[in-house]
């Protein structure tokens, strides 16, 4: 089992508070040794929130993109 760390975020109509809380992984673990991302799960939201987190945090987030309809 490697030494990987994952950080998940859920993200629905919420783009203020989740890019927020990206900038403070990306802060905190600045200086982490293992291998770690940031994986964004957006739900659906309005107003394309997903390409939004996407074009500000590009190489640092994978995002999952899930329609709920």
């Amino acid at each position: 089992m490697g030494n990987d760390i994952s950080v998940v975020i859920l993200n629905w109509n919420g783009f203020a508070d989740t890019k927020q809380c990206i900038e403070s992984v990306l802060e905190n673990f600045k200086n982490v040794t293992l291998n770690w991302k940031i994986i964004i799960v957006d739900n659906g939201s309005e107003n394309d929130e997903a390409s939004k987190l996407r074009n500000i945090f590009g190489k640092y987030i994978y995002v999952i993109e899930h329609d709920c309809n």
